[in-house]
């Protein structure tokens, strides 16, 4: 028998997903410029106006580490630092992934009987 989610649960599973997409996102693109060393990545996050408009977060800097907390240089030095920080997900407040480790996922436990 199918088990009917709560609207707490479906809120719960989107943001879980949510969260997994933009890790990959990051995992992604430390592969992409650090190599395989890299298992945690640390976006800030800051607040810009434009135009008017209220205020939107955008990344203002990053760092990246390996698994001795040592700060990785950029293997590719024909990109900008500007280019780079454009390619991360952009989230409300500054946030550390490790990407040593997934985000967990809490599906539904359905019992067959």
């Amino acid at each position: 028998m199918a088990k009917i989610l709560t609207k707490e649960e479906i809120t719960q599973l989107a943001e879980e997903y949510a969260e997994l997409d933009r890790w990959t996102q990051v995992r992604d693109w430390a592969r992409k410029y650090y190599g395989d060393g890299a298992t945690t990545v640390e976006v800030e996050i800051e607040y810009q106006f434009n135009d008017g408009d209220p205020e939107y977060p955008s990344v203002e800097s990053f760092s990246v580490m390996d698994k001795n907390g040592k700060h990785l240089p950029v293997v590719d030095e024909h990109d900008e630092e500007y280019e780079m920080r454009e390619e991360l997900p952009v989230t409300e407040d500054s946030h550390a992934y490790n990407l040593t480790k997934q985000p967990p996922i809490s599906f539904p436990v359905v019992v067959v009987r």
